[in-house]
């Protein structure tokens, strides 16, 4: 009898706790946004793209916009990684450095992946089927003059998900080791601007 009472106790003590989560999680989704603004450049909106779970907090994965565009450059979307702990927000991975370096530069490898592997899913989501995805990387391929590259998450994430990699393609940590037609690339970045 001790053993069932103890048992039920300890079931109403999971299910507290369970709702409590709940509830704390659905008090703090509504000051999210309050707590990831003072991680994000001046007039810029975000969005959450996805999240993981960090050892201190979450990791979010945000696309920033520009409220007034100005220039060329403002137009595009710019990228970042926060994490969001009890102390506040903190840019992991700042707009300047996530199309140039791999995350897990800054964040251990399974979130690293594990963010990638969410916005592949997105993506697939977005476009209609993993199809459609394979279809749009299998269309960059063979240009000639780009180059293309992936990080290590995000090469992973591709192939959890069955999306085949063509051989153009190179893996890279960052950026600086990229090569052009078997050597380093040229210093003049101009090379590879379109005309």
């Amino acid at each position: 009898m001790k053993f069932l009472t103890w048992a039920v106790i300890g079931i109403i003590f999971f299910l507290g706790m369970t709702i409590g989560k709940e509830q704390l999680s659905f008090s703090q989704s509504e000051s999210i946004e309050n707590q990831l603004k003072p991680c994000i450049p001046q007039n810029y909106y975000f969005q959450v793209i996805t999240t993981e779970p960090s050892k201190k907090g979450i990791y979010y994965f945000l696309e920033l916009t520009h409220q007034a565009p100005k220039s060329e450059e403002d137009r595009f979307l710019k990228k970042t990684v926060v994490e969001l702990d009890s102390i506040g927000c903190f840019v992991t991975v700042s707009p300047e450095r996530i199309e140039a370096e791999s995350l897990t530069y800054y964040i251990p490898l399974e979130p690293a992946r594990n963010l990638a592997l969410k916005r592949y899913q997105q993506e697939i989501e977005r476009l209609g089927g993993q199809e459609k995805l394979q279809q749009e990387i299998a269309a960059l391929e063979g240009d000639g003059g780009t180059i293309f590259f992936l990080f290590p998450e995000q090469a992973w994430a591709l192939q959890q998900l069955g999306i085949k990699i063509p051989k153009e393609y190179q893996i890279v940590e960052d950026i600086s080791q990229l090569t052009y037609n078997g050597g380093p690339l040229p210093e003049d970045p101009s090379l590879f601007l379109p005309e």
